[in-house]
């Protein structure tokens, strides 16, 4: 799915993650999220903050799905804090507001004292997220969540940019000249004979163009 695609490749600019780790670790949380109503412009947002922030790419995706969890089964005190700031349920309260939106209303429903904030979540992995979310990074939070529901057409551009530099980059490795091998060493030859059957095709189509 082309958004899915776009999402991811922006998600792997903003954070400290790469689309593998993106497709390894994700089917932890989507499930939780889509239950919930929350969006994968979101939970993209959300990685891209985190990760290299709070922890690496699995570990961000475990606090993540451990806050979804929070507001669908919430603590005591979350359930009470929802019910006096009007919401039926927290899970409520995180359909119509939004990940970000429901931990800002949150925080500010304990007058941004971060202990009491994050003594809502009863969860240690969640706590480290929304402290995070809600605090140093909140900023950042909103520019990539923003920038997320803009990615329409990412993933091709990237492409476009490898296409544009691939002329560059084969006039620099014929430069490298045939002493390339020797360096390399022969154990490097199925690693190069694998590659090489990957770009011939392209190669042959614009061979002509550059040689």
């Amino acid at each position: 799915q082309q958004k899915v695609a776009d999402l991811a490749f922006l998600t792997a600019n903003y954070g400290e993650t790469t689309i593998p780790e993106l497709a390894a670790s994700l089917g932890d949380v989507i499930p939780v999220a889509v239950a919930l109503g929350v969006k994968q412009e979101e939970i993209m947002g959300a990685m891209a903050t985190l990760t290299g922030v709070t922890g690496n790419t699995a570990e961000v995706t475990t606090q993540l799905k451990a806050t979804m969890t929070e507001f669908m089964s919430p603590s005591d005190k979350m359930a009470k804090a929802v019910r006096a700031l009007g919401y039926s349920s927290a899970a409520a309260m995180l359909e119509s507001e939004g990940l970000q939106g429901s931990l800002d209303i949150l925080k500010a429903s304990v007058n941004g004292d971060s202990v009491a904030f994050a003594n809502l979540f009863g969860s240690v992995r969640a706590q480290t997220a929304v402290l995070s979310m809600a605090g140093a990074q909140s900023q950042k939070l909103t520019q990539y969540t923003k920038e997320m529901y803009n990615a329409a057409g990412t993933a091709d551009k990237a492409f476009a940019r490898q296409t544009d530099n691939l002329e560059d980059r084969w006039n620099m490795l014929k430069n490298l000249g045939t002493n390339a091998l020797t360096e390399i060493g022969m154990e490097a030859l199925p690693f190069l004979q694998e590659a090489a059957a990957i770009l011939l095709p392209t190669m042959q189509d614009i061979l002509p163009d550059i040689v």
